[in-house]
């Protein structure tokens, strides 16, 4: 069975706590599913981050799989398409004077800003949307939903529901942070990070 969009998300945040691991991504062969590993130092074990990275896929994903890990500072592999740039989430400021909160976003050299009511995730993560229209990336999707479930951490947890009349699919994104608002900047990213990979700024490039 072909793993949802949903589970690759959940798969790919549980990825990244992996200590060592600094970029997930996906495809779908023939064969079932391959999962590429980009590490961010040299790994003395490679065998064992290949072990930690199938145990968390076995949890969620039924059938084959193939794991590629990468650390291009020792192996490098020219003939490897390279891995789309990530949107940066550069700053999430409550304005003093206005009252807003402001989202500065950055994705290649360009920058973005977007601004709504503090206090209100659901306001936050709209101002991520419009941060991420003004890098270019015409967001289709609207925040349908925004949860922040009451915890006993010092961090602010927030669910994302977003949805497009164009994509019969739901996204979601959760995250944690010190404040509400950058913790549904965040949880904005997460639903989106994987539609953004896959040529959102291609136009715009």
């Amino acid at each position: 069975m072909t793993p949802t969009d949903e589970v690759l998300d959940e798969l790919e945040l549980q990825l990244r706590r992996i200590p060592g691991v600094r970029a997930v991504g996906f495809s779908r062969e023939h064969a079932g599913l391959v999962i590429h590993v980009s590490s961010s130092e040299v790994l003395t074990d490679r065998t064992e981050l290949r072990h930690f990275v199938a145990q968390q896929a076995r949890g969620l994903v039924d059938g084959p799989l193939a794991i590629e890990i990468d650390h291009p500072a020792t192996e490098p592999r020219l003939s490897a398409a390279p891995r789309p740039a990530r949107v940066r989430l550069v700053d999430v400021e409550v304005e003093g004077h206005t009252l807003d909160v402001v989202v500065r976003l950055t994705h290649l050299g360009r920058h973005g800003v977007g601004r709504g009511q503090s206090g209100s995730p659901a306001d936050a993560a709209r101002a991520t949307v419009r941060a991420l229209n003004a890098l270019g990336a015409q967001v289709p999707f609207d925040v349908q939903a925004v949860a922040s479930p009451v915890g006993h951490t010092t961090n602010q947890a927030v669910v994302v529901l977003l949805a497009s009349d164009g994509d019969p699919a739901h996204r979601y994104g959760v995250a944690q942070a010190t404040t509400v608002e950058e913790a549904a900047c965040r949880a904005t990213l997460h639903a989106l990070n994987r539609w953004l990979d896959d040529g959102a700024f291609a136009a715009t490039a």
